[in-house]
């Protein structure tokens, strides 16, 4: 029989703090961010946007631009485990705020499955398809709206490493057994 993907829905607060370790002299320098949300099985839409330009100062570039988006995720139905779902963030340099080409200084994909039992976290990430040595950090916070709280999150880039039995289970999940479990032994 088949078993339909069962949806979670998060709220997914995150902040593009600065780019660190920027060798060149660009003028202005933004970061370009896509998500491709699923509505359904069938649907999906990008969701995108950008942080102001900013000059390079110290070899550093500092926004702390917050975005929040809505967002879906899978459970498998078979493993109970969430999906990935991935958002990507492009570096884009200018020579000049005016200049109507950019250079493209490379981008990261985030895995915000990775994310989901965390609270909030900040990393930095090394960019990807890029020449420089640059890194960029961001702080990410996923709040769970609706859908059943009981899910495996198994977050091995986040995690220290674990065995094939070793999962987290969602901390709303737990609130809700732990208070199921007192009221059932209770009565």
């Amino acid at each position: 029989m088949f078993k339909k993907k069962r949806i979670i829905q998060f709220n997914c607060d995150f902040t593009i703090e600065s780019l660190e370790e920027i060798p060149i002299k660009a003028t202005d320098v933004s970061a370009h961010w896509n998500f491709k949300e699923n509505n359904s099985l069938f649907k999906q839409k990008i969701v995108e946007g950008k942080t102001e330009g900013k000059h390079v100062q110290n070899n550093r570039v500092e926004w702390k631009q917050q975005f929040k988006i809505p967002i879906s995720m899978f459970v498998n139905p078979k493993s109970n485990e969430l999906e990935p779902r991935f958002l990507q963030i492009q570096i884009l340099a200018r020579k000049t705020i005016h200049s109507p080409t950019a250079d493209n200084l490379g981008k990261v994909n985030i895995n915000l499955q990775d994310f989901s039992q965390t609270g909030k976290l900040t990393k930095s990430f090394l960019l990807r398809d890029s020449k420089l040595n640059s890194t960029l950090k961001i702080s990410i916070e996923l709040f769970q709206l609706n859908g059943d709280p009981f899910f495996k999150s198994y977050s091995p880039s986040i995690s220290k490493e674990r065995d094939n039995n070793d999962w987290i289970t969602s901390k709303e999940g737990l609130k809700k057994f732990n208070f199921f479990f007192f009221f059932f032994n209770f009565f």
